[in-house]
């Protein structure tokens, strides 16, 4: 995978900000999560700080992001270096990075004391994506001073592999949705909960359905691959 493309791709992220709604359980308090993309975390999420010492000058994230996006490193050369076959699997998922922002994610609230996987990765909140083929994980942890939550890592594995959420908490998305913050426009990409009591001896049923947006324009309908009229009762979640 390109690192070019890559930094096209993630470009195409800074306009836009995602604003979960979370709730462990149907008692729990909702937790909220926004987050935005900004060029700084580009060079640590796709792993280049692995690549031999050098291969980068010594000046700000912002300007190497702009080398990178305008072409002005030589893929074969980094190729060439064997740690990038070990981080091509961060770039290949930075690639698609808003396709799989917008998809049927699952979150998982990150459990500081979990040391099963000897994960040195400090962040709050695990988004996990699979599909037929691999298991994909980005971190988020919040920014210091703001409301809102930035990638501090990511990769993916095989299904073969051990599964780096276990032991951590999985919550539910109750909301899910994403701003162009040059336009102002909203899509909800997982429609909000609503309450339907229909007696006093008849539990609350909360359900949640989700829907591919209604929006024009060929960036969002083609990445979603999001299931329709899915349903899920709140009174059936588990801790």
């Amino acid at each position: 995978m390109e690192i070019m493309k890559a930094a096209q791709e993630f470009e195409k992220m800074l306009r836009y900000e995602y604003h979960f709604v979370l709730v462990r359980d149907r008692n729990s308090i909702p937790q909220e999560v926004t987050v935005r993309f900004d060029k700084t975390d580009f060079f640590h999420l796709c792993g280049l700080h692995k690549l031999r010492k050098g291969t980068f000058p010594q000046e700000s994230r912002n300007k190497t992001f702009d080398r990178i996006y305008n072409g002005d490193y030589s893929q074969s050369e980094l190729e060439k270096d064997a740690a990038y076959k070990i981080i091509e699997n961060r770039i290949e998922l930075i690639s698609r990075l808003e396709s799989f922002f917008d998809s049927d994610n699952v979150i998982f609230r990150m459990n500081s004391h979990n040391t099963k996987h000897n994960s040195k990765i400090k962040a709050d909140y695990i988004l996990s994506v699979r599909n037929t083929r691999s298991h994909s994980l980005f971190y988020l942890q919040a920014e210091k001073n703001t409301d809102c939550f930035h990638g501090n890592s990511c990769f993916q594995r095989d299904l073969s592999d051990e599964n780096y959420t276990d032991g951590h908490t999985k919550l539910h998305i109750i909301k899910k949705e994403k701003t162009n913050l040059e336009t102002a426009e909203t899509v909800t990409l997982v429609q909000s909960f609503t309450k339907k009591t229909t007696s006093e001896s008849t539990p609350d049923v909360v359900k949640v359905e989700f829907s591919k947006p209604k929006i024009s324009g060929s960036s969002l309908s083609d990445a979603l691959t999001m299931p329709t009229n899915r349903r899920m009762d709140l009174s059936d979640l588990s801790h």
